[in-house]
């Protein structure tokens, strides 16, 4: 009984986590944006996300002391909106250097 319960536990983790791991890539935390040749990654400087990306929809300042305690200072967020043939990307840019990039819902 323990053996089938076992393996009944294993089959229900193999089969769930793919679900999960397809919801935190629909929406959340990625690594790169792809802007037509061009792609962004964490840690590139805002001219070369400027220079691959184009222009964002729309930019702002804001004050915050730390971004997981790593990073103290003043925040610019870039926003990338796409329309609805795609997603709303949000980056965040500390010093001037891209520390994280999230993928929202559609565009509109």
């Amino acid at each position: 009984m323990k053996k089938v319960l076992s393996i009944l536990i294993a089959a229900l983790f193999l089969f769930s986590y793919p679900l999960v791991a397809m919801a935190y890539i629909e929406s959340g935390q990625v690594d790169s944006l792809r802007c037509g040749t061009g792609l962004a990654r964490l840690g590139a400087m805002k001219p070369e996300v400027l220079r691959d990306c184009g222009k964002p929809s729309s930019a702002s300042l804001g004050t915050q002391y730390s971004h997981g305690g790593t990073f103290p200072g003043v925040l610019e967020e870039w926003i990338y909106n796409r329309g609805t043939a795609d997603y709303v990307y949000t980056l965040l840019f500390a010093e001037g250097q891209l520390i994280e990039i999230r993928r929202g819902d559609r565009g509109f």
